[in-house]
């Protein structure tokens, strides 16, 4: 079953890049919004500051599905699993010295994390008229 957010165009192109390239991958949006580097630490009562801008020239946003084949994704797994840099499949591969295809992925086919989120992936799957 195919998540809620994810076209199945955008899950087409990412299979078919890596069928085509025989390495694993990832759905990934380039970054469109400028971004800021905050202060690691905040002391209490203050608000964060802008520490940098940071050049988005070549940041992408990780989606999912990511493609990896089994037994290298376990193996990279199983050596990173105390890693506190691996964030997902992708970063244990990258650490194991892979470096994943970036495939287009798709605005629908975003991260739900934060209330704000579940509300905007709700209106997305239910139409105005159906509520």
């Amino acid at each position: 079953m195919r998540p809620p957010g994810l076209p199945a165009d955008a899950l087409a192109r990412l299979i078919d890049a890596c069928l085509r390239h025989g390495e694993g991958g990832l759905l990934a949006e380039p970054v469109a919004d400028t971004v800021k580097r905050g202060q690691a630490v905040v002391p209490p009562g203050q608000a964060p500051r802008v520490q940098a801008s940071v050049s988005r020239a070549a940041l992408w946003l990780a989606q999912t599905p990511q493609m990896f084949p089994a037994g290298l994704l376990q193996g990279a797994l199983e050596v990173a699993q105390a890693d506190e840099r691996v964030t997902d499949e992708a970063s244990a591969m990258e650490l194991a010295g892979y470096q994943p295809l970036l495939v287009p992925g798709s605005m629908r086919n975003f991260k739900v994390t934060w209330p704000e989120h579940f509300e905007m992936m709700e209106n997305l799957l239910v139409p105005a008229t159906g509520r």
